[in-house]
Order: C-alpha cells, then sequence, then structure tokens
C-alpha cells in the first residue's frame, strides 16, 4: 500500500515542519522509503535533516531513497 500524505506549510516554515516529518518515518520504521526532491531548494531541509539525524544517533543503514531527478529507462533528449 502507498500511503501519501499532503503538508502544507509557510516557506519559512518548510526546514522544520520537513524535517519533523522525515524523523518520525525514520523512527517508526527502520526499512523505510522516502522521496527527496534534488536541488538548491531544499539543500537546507537536507543540512538540517543530516544534523538531526547525527544528533539522534538514528540509524539510517535500511533506508531506501528515491530522489526526484533519479529516473529510469528515460531518454536524456526527453
Amino acid at each position: 500500500m502507498i500511503r501519501v500524505k499532503l503538508n502544507i506549510c509557510h516557506k519559512n516554515n518548510f526546514n522544520k515542519r520537513a524535517t519533523q516529518i522525515a524523523l518520525e518515518e525514520l523512527k517508526g520504521k527502520s526499512n523505510t522509503t522516502i522521496g527527496f526532491a534534488t536541488g538548491n531548494t531544499t539543500i537546507s531541509f537536507h543540512r538540517k535533516l543530516a544534523q538531526d539525524i547525527n544528533e539522534e544517533n538514528i540509524d539510517c543503514s535500511n533506508i531506501t531513497t528515491v530522489n526526484l531527478d533519479e529516473y529510469i529507462n528515460v531518454p536524456s533528449n526527453n
């Protein structure tokens, strides 16, 4: 089953809220899959998440990530 959750927040709260959501998922399941957007827009979020993962000593060895810019079998001219 695919679970989709929609969260809307002001851009000033994005890093904090997105980090909270990701940490809840990481703490809740040891083998979760999380989708991440890539690019400059989310750099601060990625830094905050990495900092919190390190500070809380969260084991991410079984986590799978899917990154927005990863496409399979899509021609480079598409």
